[in-house]
């Protein structure tokens, strides 16, 4: 299914963030925009939390700006650090609650190919299928 957003959201959201690509916080900050006040945004990425806070800060800017866990206007947003192929790790998440998938480009490493990048992704969208 698709995500419904603006008026056409009726209740908040449970959404999972695959993946956590440099352009993070363009995606969180249209969710916060589009998605109904109350709407959980659940991210899991092999990335450091000192790494997106770093990213946050250089996107918000250092002029005090910047968006904690606590400036979202309709979002809430959780973190967690793990493997995103690892079932274990994906079971931390709230699967049973969920209601949207959102599985992101992630380039661990700069020579990193997109086909690696690719075969993970299908991965993660296999991985969470055995769990539903």
């Amino acid at each position: 299914g698709q995500l419904a957003l603006g008026p056409s959201a009726v209740a908040p959201k449970v959404v999972l963030m695959i993946g956590c690509p440099s352009d993070f916080p363009d995606i969180l900050e249209a969710l916060d925009v589009y998605c109904t006040t109350g709407t959980e945004i659940h991210v899991l990425s092999t990335r450091t939390l000192e790494w997106r806070s770093k990213i946050m800060d250089d996107y918000f800017g250092p002029d005090g700006q910047c968006r904690g866990e606590q400036s979202w206007r309709r979002i809430r947003v959780r973190h967690y650090v793990g493997s995103t192929t690892a079932w274990k790790q994906l079971e931390r998440l709230p699967i049973s609650s969920t209601t949207n998938v959102l599985v992101l480009a992630e380039q661990l490493t700069s020579d990193e190919t997109p086909l690696a990048v690719d075969s993970r992704n299908l991965t993660v969208v296999i991985t969470l299928r055995g769990l539903l």
